[in-house]
């Protein structure tokens, strides 16, 4: 692997803005031929606590605007993924060396998780209270497995603390923001790298309430072993 120090680190998203912090490590995101494109951070507890602050004071307005609002937010970012589809499917590619076909069915999937959580908040269930929600993914599903766990919490009034794989991390980015360019509140929609240390920093967070998970059941066993009743997989 060429490690370069002209590669750029991500930032995380927070409070509707990029947010830059220093990490004990990063994980060096390489292209094929090996030359470091992205260096990932890779948080823990800290990170986790400003994005869970941030999380929390979005959480009251979000939960009480009008379903109808909220459902027309996440056709806005429906619409914005949709429009940079090409851009999204080539940065998962370019990320996991995804087939560009696939790439781009994988977004598209992410559309239609999105339009489908707009046309069903009618369908809210009582039991169904909003609440802070960590969504991790893995890279099999490193945008599409995000916005199909977050899009019905998001219609329901919840809020969401993203983590992708640090495989397959800058669609996701990409989707933060764009998810305040459609006019979710700061905060709705945070993100946070990591790996390990920010999963054992979710299982000892109490502001946290669910983590779902999308990706494979091997990484689902582990990720329970640490997270216990709290992971909801699938």
């Amino acid at each position: 692997m060429k490690i370069s120090s002209d590669a750029p680190a991500l930032p995380l998203w927070i409070g509707g803005r990029a947010f830059l912090t220093v990490t004990p490590g990063f994980y060096d995101l390489a292209d094929a031929s090996g030359q470091v494109r992205y260096r990932v951070p890779l948080g823990g507890a800290d990170e986790l606590a400003e994005a869970a602050a941030s999380s929390a004071r979005a959480l009251p307005g979000w939960a009480a605007t009008a379903p109808a609002e909220r459902g027309a937010r996440l056709t806005a970012l429906a619409d914005q993924v949709a429009t940079y589809v090409g851009h999204l499917a080539k940065l998962i590619a370019e990320d996991t060396g995804a087939a560009p076909e696939a790439a781009q069915a994988e977004v598209a999937a992410a559309v239609a998780a999105l339009r489908a959580a707009a046309g069903t908040l009618e369908t809210q269930a009582e039991s169904q209270s909003p609440e802070v929600v960590a969504v991790l993914a893995d890279s099999t599903r490193c945008f599409e497995g995000l916005v199909a766990k977050s899009a019905p919490v998001l219609a329901f009034g919840g809020v969401v603390i993203l983590k992708p794989s640090p495989r397959g991390p800058s669609a996701a980015v990409a989707l933060a923001e764009l998810s305040t360019r459609a006019g979710l509140p700061d905060g709705a929609v945070n993100l946070v790298h990591g790996d390990d240390a920010l999963v054992a920093a979710l299982a000892a967070s109490g502001a946290v309430g669910r983590v779902l998970f999308a990706g494979e059941e091997a990484l689902a066993v582990k990720l329970r072993q640490i997270l216990g009743d709290r992971l909801v997989a699938g």
